[in-house]
């Protein structure tokens, strides 16, 4: 085995790449699934194949050269066909070995070989998608302080599109390549870049791009500006703008979108809450984000729409629908459903979403999978205390989209042709003009914020002085004069001074 030895040290690497890291600026171990802090007890170690710094677990002893023991991480111990390099003709990234190998295994293998190589992940490199070493070589923008949410998969940033100003600010969703341990949480990362490149509709947010780095796979979303559903709402609240209009616009646009995923393109999104749906600046347009746990039908329903699929039971607690709910109750991970009832089942949880904003109160007040079943069974009433001073409308509507048989749920042509949304939904324009001149409002102010003014003559002069400013002598005169008092009097008084 080759050996390489660093110049002016008795130190050797084995990899011919490979740089001895310096181990006073490192203070957590290099494995990105360990990070754990180095301490007395806690020692660092250098891999002798790369050169960096590890802790003893993640670089064990465990390779023998010439009848002596070296340490070697966890990355690279894999073969170098599972690694991506850079192609010398074409000047890309390329894993053509690794691809073609996963082409020829099956579910189970392409698993035990995620969860085997989980510590390489980060170096796997996906076809189709250029590569960037880091996030900022494409948003130069781009820091992590700007986070506006988390989810189980990834992490999303607002950010600044600089190199194509056309598109101002995006929202890029960081997937992270190392959580993807097994086949069908893979298959779901690309089902959701897939569905969601598909969809074009105005109420669905579009799919600018989608890149990688080393340890992330990022997709890079139209950005919503007026903030997700919850947000909208609470500036309608705080503003006192007429809030029925706004969730009659709401309630159609939604539905307008998940019309368009079942007819067009055979989806069922199964997570819709307010995190979400996301607005427009003026809050013109709602658009539906986050496809995780969208399933796409790739058989078409026969024999009159009869056909049944095999659906997991998902969702959000408090969101989900009655059919979800019944499979955890009856403790099946499950269920057997028609492609019109899960579409249904996200008119449910777009319900859920109308009751909490027009009352302020979630319909199913339980925690419990169990009694929350039992509350829908009962019947979600929309009348009462909650209810005064929100037309009848409004409850009808939301009375229908949480009624427990999927069949008695409206579509969209009932939702639209509802009285309810044909007398509000117009009304949305007041609330679009109100946003319009704020935000107008607002990029005055920030514009005059960042305008240096020109300096005054006032500002060129010598501020004023105040009489007994203590950086003046007759200030410094009249302090010790009014210190040497009071010691006088804590002496008179008998008190002592403690420094």
């Amino acid at each position: 085995m080759n050996r390489f030895r660093i110049s002016g040290s008795s130190k050797e690497l084995f990899g011919p790449d490979a740089g001895w890291e310096d181990d006073t600026t490192i203070s957590i171990c290099g494995n990105r699934l360990c990070k754990v802090k180095f301490s007395f007890l806690v020692t660092k170690h250098h891999c002798r194949w790369c050169g960096r710094i590890f802790c003893g677990t993640c670089a064990p002893r465990n390779v023998q050269v010439d009848g002596k023991w070296y340490r070697r991480c966890n990355g690279c111990r894999l073969p170098i066909i599972f690694r991506s390099v850079v192609n010398p003709f074409t000047a890309k990234r390329e894993a053509t070995v690794l691809h073609t190998i996963l082409d020829f295994l099956t579910p189970k293998s392409i698993t035990a070989l995620l969860q085997s190589c989980h510590t390489m992940l980060a170096g796997f490199f996906l076809r189709d998608y250029p590569f960037y070493n880091t996030i900022q070589e494409r948003f130069p923008s781009y820091y992590e302080g700007a986070q506006i949410g988390k989810g189980g998969f990834g992490i999303v940033y607002n950010c600044e599109d600089r190199f194509n100003p056309a598109r101002g600010h995006v929202v890029i969703k960081r997937l992270v390549k190392e959580k993807a341990l097994t086949y069908s949480m893979w298959e779901r990362f690309f089902n959701e870049l897939k569905v969601h490149k598909a969809a074009n509709h105005p109420n669905i947010a579009r799919q600018l791009e989608v890149f990688q780095t080393p340890e992330d796979l990022v997709v890079v979303v139209e950005a919503g500006e007026g903030g997700t559903a919850r947000q909208a709402c609470e500036y309608v609240r705080t503003h006192r703008l007429p809030l029925e209009p706004f969730v009659a616009s709401l309630v159609r646009q939604v539905a307008a979108g998940l019309d368009y995923l079942y007819r067009s393109l055979r989806v069922v999104h199964r997570d819709i809450k307010f995190d979400n749906i996301v607005f427009t600046r003026d809050f013109g347009r709602a658009m539906i984000i986050d496809f995780g746990l969208s399933e796409q039908l790739t058989i078409g329903e026969d024999q009159g729409g009869t056909a049944t699929y095999v659906f997991m039971a998902a969702g959000t607690p408090g969101y989900a629908s009655p059919e979800n709910l019944a499979a955890v109750v009856s403790g099946q991970a499950s269920f057997l459903a028609t492609a019109a009832t899960m579409h249904k089942g996200d008119l449910f949880s777009l319900g859920v979403m109308a009751h909490m904003m027009l009352t302020l109160h979630r319909p199913l007040r339980a925690r419990r999978f169990s009694k929350q079943y039992l509350e829908i069974q009962q019947g979600i009433r929309c009348y009462g205390p909650w209810w005064d001073g929100i037309s009848l409308d409004a409850a009808d509507l939301v009375s229908q989209l949480l009624q427990q048989n999927p069949s008695s749920r409206p579509d969209y042509a009932a939702i639209c042709a509802h009285p309810f949304i044909r007398r509000q939904a117009a009304k949305m324009v007041d609330i679009v003009r109100h946003r319009q001149e704020s935000g107008r409002r607002d990029d005055a102010e920030e514009r005059e914020h960042w305008v240096r003014m020109e300096p005054t003559p006032e500002d060129t002069e010598a501020p004023e002085q105040f009489p007994y400013s203590k950086y003046s002598i007759r200030g410094f005169f009249s302090l010790w004069e009014s210190s040497r008092i009071l010691l006088g009097r804590m002496n008179n008084w008998g008190g002592t001074l403690i420094f």
